[in-house]
């Protein structure tokens, strides 16, 4: 097969990188994030403000943006990123045509296929435990992502202080009183802030390593 036909699938991996490679997209919808943690528990203290009405609507408006424009993202792309190392539509999917690919690509992309399967019953199975078993799942959770994280750092030679926000969460659901309503919303916060982390560090090191031109 010739390289040029073989290369759709991996030209697509490149252009999600690139996409993802200085942190905005992680750092955005860490936001919208903390926007829904921090109105979940300013709502189930103050029930009769507006004021967690506006942060769930712009959490919403910032996620949908996330799934079909991206424009939020491209915006900040356009004033940090685009002017040290050029402009890259990411594409709409990782899906390619397994006519244009190599045996070992297909290969590749059924994996991928796998995971996001999985990670649907994940989210299902995860949304049946934390209804049943709240306070400790949720902590439960934070600690075995933080764990996850490590050992995906020490790998990848990321920072090893880069899962400090979901082990302070767990530690805070560990040793907190807290009840439903509450669990939940640090546990929002908790991904919210991780995410932030993650991103601010991506960002720190894309600034570093493409200096803007004089």
């Amino acid at each position: 097969m010739p390289e040029s036909v073989s290369s759709v699938f991996q030209a697509k991996v490149r252009a999600w990188q690139y996409w993802n490679v200085d942190g905005l997209p992680n750092i955005t919808l860490g936001v919208a994030l903390l926007l829904q943690g921090v109105a979940d528990l300013w709502d189930h203290r103050h029930p009769h403000s507006i004021l967690p009405i506006f942060m769930v609507v712009f959490s919403i408006a910032i996620c949908m943006d996330q799934i079909f424009s991206r424009k939020i993202v491209g915006w900040l792309k356009a004033r940090i990123t685009y002017p040290r190392t050029g402009y890259a539509s990411p594409p709409r999917t990782l899906y390619t045509d397994p006519a244009m690919l190599s045996a070992n690509e297909q290969k590749q992309q059924r994996k991928t296929k796998w995971v996001l399967i999985f990670l649907v019953f994940f989210l299902v199975l995860s949304t049946y435990f934390s209804v049943i078993y709240e306070h400790w799942y949720f902590a439960f959770t934070a600690f075995l992502g933080a764990g996850l994280m490590w050992f995906f750092a020490r790998k990848t030679k990321l920072p090893w202080y880069l899962p400090l926000p979901l082990l302070f969460c767990g530690l805070l659901l560990t040793v907190l009183p807290t009840d439903r309503r509450d669990t939940q919303a640090l546990g929002i916060l908790g991904v919210g802030v991780q995410l932030l982390f993650m991103g601010g560090i991506a960002l720190a090191r894309y600034l570093r390593e493409h200096p803007a031109q004089a």
